[in-house]
C-alpha cells in the first residue's frame, strides 16, 4: 500500500503561533481531529454600536460584499498529490447576532487591511460562507504539494440579515489514496505539526494530545429502549452497569444513532432504512470536560407512534408492531454530533410582541377492539343498531377565544347505510351519512369557546342494523404558554421573523429550552426570565410563516433515564450482512425460543443421514432481535425479516435452500388485550390475506 506522509503547517500572517485556539484530539497514521476556539475579543457581549465583533485572535480577514470583515483561520496540509483528503466538520456551540447589531469603526478597518486574506481562492465565495470549514485548491509550498483548509469562526446567514458566531468547530481530517481496489486509509509512519513564524522559520511544536482512555478496533454498539418522547439522559452509572469502563467515557466518543422508528414500506423497490447519528449534549455538571459520576449525555427521542413533521405540516403516525422505540450508542473514535445552541442576543427583544397563547394538537387512539381479524385495524368504540358512545378526554389551558378543529375516523363495519351525528359537549357539530362498510375521515371547525378541562365527545348512530366502528380523534386548539410540572411542547405556528415567547409555569427551577422539528437537528435555545418572581421565561427565535417549528422546553428533573441500555456482540453494519455468510438451512426464532429444545433439533437436522444426498449441511439459527438490528434498526417489523431473506439471496456465499421459522404470529402485535401472548414472528399482513411468503 501507498505510504504518505502529511505535514500540519499553521498559517499566521501577523502573529506569533499559540496553542490556546487550537487542541488536536486524534493523532494517527491517515486522520486527525482538531477542535478549534476562536478567541473572540469582544465574544462576551453583543452591544449594538461601534465594535468590531469578530476581531479574533490568530485569524486573518476577508470582506464580504456587505462590507464586514470576517476571520478565517487558516491551515496547510502537506500531502502528496495522489492523495485524497476528506473532512468532516462540526459545530459545537454558536450564537447568532443580527446585522443590524454589528457595526465596524473605521479605523479598525483600516488598521486590519495588511492583513487581508487572499491567499488560494476558493471556488465558490458562497460556498465558503456557509460551511465552518472549507478544504481549499491543491498549490505548492517550497516546491511542496499542500491543500489549504479554513476554519470560519464567523459564517454570514444573508437569509436571516445576520451571522452565526461559531463559539466550537470541530473538524475531522482523513487521508485517503487511490490503489487497485478503490480508496483506503493511507498510513503514516509518524505526524509533525509545524507552524511558521513570521520571519519565516520552521518551528516545531509538540503534537495535541489525543485522548488515550479509548483505543477502538472497531466500533462497539448498545442498543437503548425508550418509552416516552422527551429529553433523555444518559449518566454515568447506566453506562458502567452496560459494561463500559471509566475510561471508555470519552464524551466526544459517545455517539447516539437512530433508525427513524416507523414501519417500513412493503414494496420490494423502497429504499431501506438508514441510521444516522443524532445530536447530543453533555452535560458537564463541574465543567471540567471530562465524564465524571454527575455528569450525563442528553439527546433528544421520538416516541415510537407520535408527531413527525412532514410536508410543511405535522402529522401524527402510529407504529403497528412496537410500544417502544429504539435508539443506538455507538462507542467510537471521532468527535460526535452535538447539539447546536441559539442563543440570539435579548437586548432589545422586550419591544417585540409578546406571544402567550400557542396552537396545540391531541391525538388520541385506544386500540381496544379488534375487528375483521385484522392485526391493522382496531377499533377504539363500536356502536350498533341504533345506539351512541360518549368518549371523555382532558384539555387543559385552553385558549377560548381562539377557533379549534376537530378531526376523527369512522368505519363503517356493516353493509347499510349509517346515519351519525357527532357532538362536543352537546353542541352538534356534523351529521353524515356514510355508506356501507367505507371509512370516513373528516374535519370541522368549531369556537374555543365549547372547550372544558374535561369534555365529552359523542357518536350517535340513528340507522337501525346498523354497525359503525370509531376509531381516532385529533383536537388543534388555542392552548396558554404555561408549562405543565415543568414541562411543555410548543409550536410556532403563523408567527414570522423575531418573536417572543412567554411562558409560565417555571418557578421552582430554571428550564431549557429545545428546537425538536427534526430529530437530526435538535437545538438547544438560550432564553432568559422575563419575570423571576412569577417563574416567567422569554424565548426569543427567528422563525419562517412557512415552517412551523416544535419546541420543548423542561426542567432537569424532567429528562428521562434510559432503563434499558444493552451490549450488542456484533457490529451494526455488517454481521448478518457479510458477503462470507453462508447456509443450507437457515432458522429463524425469537430469543425467548432458545434452549435445549432447538439446539436437539438443530443437531438431528445437522446429520448427515437426514438429507438424501448424505452432505455435510450448514444450519445456521438467527434470532428476530439479530435481524431487526440490522434491517430495521431495532424495530419489531416483518419487513425487515423479508429484507433479510432478500439479502440473504442475494448477497450471501451461499443462499439458503430452506428457511424454518419457529413461532407462531398473532393479530393482536402489541397485546392490546393484556392476555400476554408474546409476538414471536410476525407475518405480513395485506388486506384480508397474512402470509410467511411475499
Amino acid at each position: 500500500m501507498m505510504k504518505i506522509f502529511y505535514i500540519v503547517l499553521l498559517f499566521l500572517p501577523l502573529w506569533s503561533y499559540a496553542e490556546d485556539d487550537l487542541v488536536f484530539l486524534h493523532s494517527s497514521a491517515a486522520k486527525l481531529v482538531i477542535r478549534y476556539h476562536p478567541q473572540f475579543q469582544s465574544i462576551s457581549s453583543f452591544p449594538p454600536h461601534n465594535v468590531f465583533l469578530f476581531e479574533t485572535a490568530n485569524c486573518s480577514y476577508r470582506p464580504i460584499p456587505e462590507k464586514h470583515l470576517l476571520p478565517v483561520r487558516q491551515l496547510i496540509l502537506a500531502v502528496p498529490e495522489q492523495a485524497r483528503v476528506v473532512i468532516n466538520a462540526e459545530v459545537g456551540h454558536r450564537t447568532f447576532v443580527a446585522a443590524n447589531q454589528v457595526s465596524i469603526l473605521s479605523e479598525s478597518r483600516d488598521s486590519l487591511d495588511a492583513a487581508l486574506f487572499h491567499t488560494g481562492e476558493p471556488a465558490s465565495e458562497t460556498f465558503l460562507f456557509k460551511q465552518p470549514a472549507v478544504l481549499g485548491p491543491s498549490i505548492r509550498i517550497r516546491r511542496q504539494p499542500v491543500r489549504l483548509l479554513w476554519l470560519l469562526p464567523v459564517l454570514y446567514d444573508p437569509l436571516l440579515k445576520g451571522f452565526w458566531v461559531n463559539e466550537e468547530i470541530i473538524v475531522s481530517i482523513e487521508m485517503v489514496s487511490q490503489t487497485a481496489d478503490g480508496l483506503c486509509a493511507a498510513p503514516c509512519p509518524s505526524t509533525f505539526l509545524l507552524s511558521q513564524s513570521p520571519a519565516g522559520g520552521d518551528i516545531p511544536l509538540k503534537p495535541g494530545h489525543s485522548p488515550a482512555s479509548v483505543h477502538l478496533s472497531g466500533a462497539k454498539w448498545f442498543r437503548m429502549t425508550t418509552q416516552e418522547e422527551g429529553i433523555y439522559r444518559l449518566d454515568y452509572q447506566t453506562l458502567l452497569t452496560a459494561g463500559l469502563k471509566p475510561a471508555d467515557l470519552n464524551p466526544d466518543y459517545l455517539h447516539i444513532y437512530y433508525g427513524g422508528g416507523e414501519e417500513q414500506s412493503p414494496r420490494l423497490d423502497s429504499d431501506p432504512p438508514t441510521i444516522g447519528e443524532i445530536p447530543s449534549h453533555f452535560d458537564d455538571r463541574n465543567g471540567n470536560f471530562v465524564f465524571d459520576s454527575e455528569d450525563g449525555l442528553l439527546f433528544y427521542a421520538q416516541s415510537v407512534s407520535g408527531w413527525r413533521y412532514r410536508d410543511g405540516r405535522w402529522r401524527h403516525v402510529m407504529n403497528h408492531y412496537n410500544r417502544t422505540n429504539c435508539f443506538w450508542l455507538c462507542l467510537k473514535e471521532g468527535p460526535r454530533k452535538k447539539m447546536g445552541l441559539r442563543s440570539p442576543s435579548l437586548q432589545g427583544f422586550e419591544k417585540l410582541p409578546s406571544v402567550r397563547v400557542y396552537r396545540d394538537r391531541l391525538f388520541q387512539e385506544n386500540e381496544r377492539t379488534l375487528v375483521n381479524d385484522s392485526g391493522l385495524e382496531w377499533m377504539w368504540e363500536t356502536i350498533s343498531q341504533p345506539g351512541s358512545r360518549s368518549i371523555s378526554f382532558a384539555v387543559a389551558d385552553s385558549a377560548t377565544a381562539d377557533s379549534a378543529y376537530l378531526s376523527w375516523r369512522i368505519q363503517g363495519l356493516s353493509e347499510n347505510h349509517h346515519l351519525i351525528q357527532l357532538s362536543l359537549n352537546d353542541h352538534s357539530l356534523s351529521s353524515y351519512d356514510l355508506g356501507y362498510t367505507l371509512g370516513l375521515t373528516s374535519t370541522v371547525a368549531f369556537s374555543g369557546q365549547i372547550l372544558q378541562p374535561i369534555n365529552r365527545l359523542g357518536v350517535k348512530l340513528f340507522s337501525q342494523n346498523s354497525t359503525i366502528g370509531f376509531d381516532w380523534f385529533e383536537l388543534i386548539y388555542g392552548r396558554w404558554l404555561h408549562a405543565e410540572e415543568q414541562q411543555i411542547f410548543f409550536y410556532s405556528t403563523g408567527y414570522q421573523g423575531w418573536t417572543r415567547f412567554l411562558i409560565r409555569g417555571f418557578s421552582h427551577q430554571s428550564p431549557a429550552i429545545f428546537d425538536i422539528t427534526y430529530p437530526d437537528q435538535v437545538t438547544r435555545i438560550n432564553w432568559s426570565f422575563a419575570d423571576s418572581a412569577q417563574g416567567l421565561v422569554a424565548v426569543v427565535d427567528s422563525l419562517d410563516r412557512a415552517r412551523e417549528n416544535r419546541y420543548l422546553a423542561l426542567t432537569s428533573d424532567r429528562f428521562h433515564s434510559v432503563a434499558d441500555l444493552s451490549y450488542v456482540p456484533y457490529d451494526l453494519h455488517t454481521h448478518l450482512k457479510a458477503a462470507s455468510q453462508q447456509a443450507d438451512y437457515l432458522i429463524l426464532a425469537h430469543p425467548s425460543l432458545l434452549g435445549p429444545a432447538l439446539e436437539k433439533f438443530v443437531a438431528h437436522r445437522s446429520r448427515c443421514s437426514y438429507w438424501s444426498d448424505q452432505s455435510d449441511p450448514k444450519l445456521m439459527v438467527v434470532t428476530t432481535q439479530e435481524i431487526y438490528d440490522q434491517f430495521s434498526y431495532g424495530l419489531v417489523d416483518p419487513v425487515a425479516i423479508r429484507n433479510f431473506l432478500k439479502w440473504c439471496f442475494e448477497h450471501w456465499r451461499r443462499a439458503p435452500a430452506y428457511v424454518l421459522m419457529i413461532g407462531a404470529p398473532t393479530y393482536d402485535f402489541k397485546d392490546h388485550l393484556s392476555l400476554g401472548k408474546p409476538l414471536l414472528v410476525p407475518a405480513y399482513e395485506n388486506g384480508n390475506s397474512v402470509s410467511d411468503d411475499w
